[in-house]
């Protein structure tokens, strides 16, 4: 059996002892639907003013802010996600490159 928006529920005021009643319907009325962003500007501690391709993102003691990507930043033995979904094993050889292996059985990885 569902619950309809005409179906009346006893309600009891706590501390008074009174007993009210109310539909369904009445007590969705009283919901406040919250306003959700739709967009990262939306957002109020992030400033998006003057943001161009190939930024990111800082904190900057209360704002996120744009900041361009540091040029020195090596980004060479970054993790980078595999372009399909599934199980992977992380791999590092002995010059320090880390890849992802496509995991197997047991989670040992295909070479």
């Amino acid at each position: 059996m569902a619950i309809e928006n005409n179906d009346l529920f006893v309600l009891q005021k706590s501390g008074g002892g009174e007993l009210r009643k109310a539909s369904v319907a009445a007590l969705l009325a009283d919901v406040v639907t919250p306003v959700v962003p739709e967009e990262i500007s939306d957002l109020n501690d992030v400033d998006t003013s003057g943001v161009t391709d190939g930024q990111i993102l800082v904190y900057d003691t209360d704002t996120w802010v744009s900041q361009d990507f540091p040029p020195a930043q090596d980004l060479s033995n970054y993790l980078q996600k595999p372009g399909t979904e599934g199980s992977f094993v992380i791999n590092e050889t002995a010059d320090g490159t880390i890849t992802y292996a496509e995991a197997i059985d047991g989670g040992e990885y295909a070479t």
